[in-house]
């Protein structure tokens, strides 16, 4: 009999916890003779045949014999230690995945309770938690337990690894939303615990699914060398995780799992391991997790008897900090990993999409909503909104936890995340209208003749207009004005100029609107048209379209009078003379689409160069079901297997109504589609001037899926007319091309179908979608996904969303800049005519270079008028950029995220000047 099958018989019989201890042993030291090419087997069958004999002699092994086998195993004690397991306890804490918030808060409190008890019993354990936000729920549930964990952590035996307010997500919020996290909690642990940056080295993410690449520049730029992860890679355990922009961060993925508990045989898989990275020290996680609980006491008490075993590595408890640190003796032989740690649970791109368009939402708000409240702190002696805007992004943060952004959570926990948005919102809006309102007094408007009406009705009408989500949240201040005479502000939070019709509300106007007309400054007429009338809590208004040009991050005035000299004119009578039948038809200068009778787009030209860009059925609803019967992950995770799908704008049923041809500032077709029990309105438009189609879709979506059967989902879809091998794809703070691919994959608000020739192609954009499928010449968006586990319901009734289509050259810039004018959209407030500092026109900040910008905003402890610029290289090319303010900085920094200053930018009279790397952030700090 060979040694593998006495060791067998001897395992099946020790059923004491010395014989479990002495097997361990045995199988630990067989373990590392394999590593060593069979030396020590003869001591190892020695030992083996010895119990096995006592086993087939006395029908049992007693524990003297086991002693004596401890014991003849002694000469590979050396060889045994020789290996390092560090063995770090931590509670793996789900934020509200599979139940409600305050179910968290008690998950948390609790099991903070049995760590400090635990540590009181026993002077050697440690302890290690990430998430800033379960220290943050135990500061505002139980400031007493509180004050003890700030206790243990000064002590050093409780070990923060938190450099972000949850667990997050890596894929779906985008690139400032991840400095955030770095920002705010690093901040709230300097201020809570009195801890340096130096002590929050490590990016722990024991579940996310999956890793954007742009991850090691990311944490780089916010003082994080380590990264600890358990999904996204098959490849290597341990290895450099190199960015774009060349920066790394040495990874540790998880080898077993980062919930366990202390076997026998825990370290048994070290000599292999250890070989395969070339390291002697590993890294033991153990504790119970997901909902809470941690590590038990008989966990502390098996290592405690472990580290007085004859074969076994050094055991110690220790934290991940002094992991890590060891690993740097290893930095230069580490593999290296240059691409994205992708893909797993791939249905979370478009589970529960309300929270996703919720983030998306929130996040594009809170950008506008900063940017001009940094300008008017700056350049109008505003408030610093600052401390608001940071409660704001905390409960962002907390949404992007990997089991809530991504949807594979329940009912109760989205239900959370959408009452968190709201407050959000509320931030957003009183901060944007705070700051605009501000700047808007600092404009002189004094030369618009104006007598003020004391009967008028207006000022203060229209509060809180079309604010909800279903309206995107833009910002639609009350009436300021009053009178015939209205002056109007409208601003622009993009860096580059913008020419192109906003939408105007104007309240209880009382003049002719025949005689209504728009100027700008100069007196000029400014085309405009009237798209919509009505009343709103007893005020009427009238919303216009006016054609706007606003620099980079700058405004623009425009007034709307009556007419003093209408001349004359003839008037002629409305009736029809003949019924007309028009095309569906939208034209510009730029594009022509044409749609057929079902409203799929059948062409799609680029008129500058005559290029068709679609030629076939394009840019429809297609209605899908896939099986989950042979998923191993319930639908919230995984997109299952399309058993079906249609093109619902040919098999369901279509109806045509509305067109509005009237003006060339912006031409539209409305049209329902209905298909089983949904129903979806769409209104598709062209404005002047772009080279874009718009689809706003409301949906009324009736269907649902059924547990280990199917589930449906609505997708957009538009095939394309020319050859792409590659599609490039939005990430956060940068943009990544993939090959085609059957399956959907992460963005955020564009896909790019790049052309194989260098001609002109079709990007896909999107305000709240994430799943973006590239293949076949196509590229489809996921709107929504209605899964059975573990939300029965998530998609049942109403949602909203907004699709683009643009023709653009395969510049970078371009792109960008169309995603940045889709997601932005152009910001007005009304006021009364008066003095001001400021020009009628002006832009605060010019940006040159090919960078976007990520944020605008003021610093978190700001000296003074300063402001911060954050900003992205995206051509991944190094070269020098350039910022000029409306007023002249005193002196500019480069810094890191967390706002400390890193070098010195010049600065040459209003302007900056440094330079990027390629695929760099780089955050600007400037004093004026």
């Amino acid at each position: 009999m060979n040694i593998n099958d006495k060791l067998t018989r001897v395992q099946s019989s020790a059923n004491t916890e010395l014989g479990k201890r002495v097997v361990a042993q045995i199988r630990f030291a067989m373990e590392i003779s394999k590593a060593q090419n069979g030396n020590f087997l003869d001591v190892i069958d020695d030992a083996v045949t010895y119990l096995y004999e006592k086993l087939t002699n006395d029908g049992a092994v007693v524990n003297d014999a086991y002693m004596q086998a401890e014991k003849m195993l002694m000469p590979i004690q050396p060889e045994a230690k020789k290996y390092t397991m560090h063995c770090v306890p931590h509670a793996h804490i789900d934020m509200n995945w599979m139940w409600s918030f305050n179910e968290t808060v008690n998950i948390t409190l609790d099991t903070f309770r049995t760590m400090l008890t635990l540590m009181r019993e026993y002077p050697d354990f440690t302890f290690s938690q990430s998430q800033a936000s379960v220290y943050k729920i135990a500061e505002e549930y139980d400031p007493e337990m509180f004050e003890e964990i700030r206790q243990r952590v000064r002590e050093g035996r409780w070990e923060v690894i938190a450099s972000t307010w949850t667990e997050t997500d890596k894929n779906m919020p985008n690139g400032e939303s991840l400095c955030r996290h770095i920002l705010y909690t690093k901040e709230y642990f300097k201020e809570k615990f009195g801890l340096s940056s130096d002590d929050l080295q490590i990016d722990f993410e024991p579940d996310t699914f999956g890793h954007n690449i742009n991850v090691p520049e990311l944490l780089n730029k916010g003082d994080i060398k380590y990264y600890y992860h358990c999904r996204g890679s098959n490849r290597n355990d341990v290895y450099l995780y190199k960015a774009p922009s060349g920066k790394e961060v040495i990874c540790y993925q998880e080898p077993i799992w980062y919930n366990a508990n202390i076997e026998h045989n825990f370290f048994e898989y070290l000599p292999d391991f250890c070989t395969k990275n070339n390291i002697n020290t590993v890294l033991k996680v153990y504790g119970v997790g997901d909902h809470g609980g941690g590590p038990s006491r008989r966990d502390i008490e098996r290592i405690l008897d472990m580290q007085t075993w004859t074969v076994a590595p050094v055991i110690k408890f220790s934290k991940y900090h002094d992991f890590f640190k060891e690993l740097e003796v290893y930095r230069d032989s580490l593999p290296v990993i240059d691409k994205e740690l992708n893909y797993i649970f791939t249905g979370c791109y478009s589970s529960q999409s309300r929270i996703k368009a919720a983030n998306r939402l929130a996040e594009d708000r809170l950008y506008g909503s900063e940017a001009f409240s940094a300008i008017s702190y700056c350049f109008a002696d505003g408030y610093n909104y600052s401390k608001q805007y940071a409660k704001a992004w905390q409960k962002v943060m907390f949404n992007h936890f990997h089991d809530i952004l991504p949807g594979s959570c329940v009912q109760e926990s989205r239900e959370h995340a959408l009452g968190e948005f709201q407050n959000i919102m509320a931030y957003a809006g009183a901060g944007m209208t705070k700051a605009l309102l501000n700047i808007a007094e600092k404009i002189d408007s004094s030369f618009v003749p104006f007598d003020l009406d004391t009967m008028s009705t207006s000022e203060g009408g229209g509060v809180g207009f079309r604010s909800e989500i279903s309206n995107r949240c833009i910002n639609n201040p009350a009436e300021r004005g009053c009178g015939k005479t209205r002056v109007f502000h409208i601003f622009n939070s993009t860096s580059h100029f913008r020419a192109e019709p906003v939408e105007v509300t104007v309240w209880d106007w009382l003049g002719d609107l025949n005689l209504l007309e728009v100027v700008d400054t100069n007196g000029k007429a400014v085309p405009f048209m009237i798209i919509e009338r009505g009343i709103y809590w007893a005020h009427s208004f009238i919303k216009l379209l006016v054609l706007s040009e606003v620099f980079s991050f700058g405004y623009n005035t425009y007034i709307l009078q009556e007419k003093e000299n209408p001349g004359f004119s003839i008037s002629y009578p409305l009736d029809k003379r003949l019924e007309e039948f028009p095309d569906n038809l939208l034209e510009n200068d730029l594009i022509k689409a044409v749609f057929d009778d079902d409203m799929c787009l059948v062409s799609l030209t680029d008129k500058t160069t005559g290029q068709v860009i679609i030629n076939s059925p394009s840019c429809y609803l297609r209605y899908i079901e896939q099986n989950t019967r042979h998923s191993k992950q319930p639908s919230g995770w995984t997109e299952g297997e399309e058993v079906f799908g249609c093109n619902i704008n040919r098999e369901g049923r279509v109806y045509i109504t509305g067109r509005d041809y009237r003006c060339c500032l912006r031409k539209l077709i409305k049209y329902t589609v209905e298909y089983k029990n949904s129903r979806v309105d769409v209104t598709v438009s062209l404005d002047e001037g772009a080279s874009m189609l718009r689809f706003k879709l409301n949906i009324d979506f009736k269907e649902w899926g059924v547990q280990g059967q199917t589930v449906p989902g609505l997708k957009f879809h538009m095939p394309i007319n020319y050859d792409a091998q590659e599609y490039l794809y939005e990430i956060p703070c940068g943009s990544i091309k993939r090959e085609p691919m059957h399956h959907d994959a992460p963005a955020r608000s564009f896909v790019y179908a790049v052309s194989n020739n260098g001609s002109k192609g079709v990007c896909l954009l999107s305000d709240t979608i994430y799943a973006y499928c590239g293949e076949n010449n196509s590229i489809s968006a996921t709107i929504l996904r209605a899964t059975t586990m573990p939300d029965k319901y998530p998609e049942f009734g109403i949602h909203t969303n907004e699709i683009g289509v643009a023709v653009l050259s395969n510049k970078k810039d371009i792109i960008y800049k169309t995603a940045a004018g889709f997601n932005q959209p152009m910001q007005f407030v009304s006021v009364i005519p008066h003095k001001g500092k400021l020009a009628s026109t002006g832009s605060f900040i010019k940006v040159e270079g090919s960078v976007s910008v990520s944020a605008l905003k003021t610093p978190e402890h700001a000296q003074g008028h300063e402001i911060i610029v954050r900003l992205y290289e995206i051509e991944g090319k190094s070269g020098e950029c350039r910022i000029t303010f409306a007023d002249k900085p005193v002196s500019a920094h480069i810094v890191d995220i967390l706002e400390r200053e890193q070098s010195k930018a010049t600065v040459f009279g209003s302007t900056v000047i440094f330079n990027a790397g390629a695929n760099e952030i780089i955050t600007l700090r400037i004093k004026f």
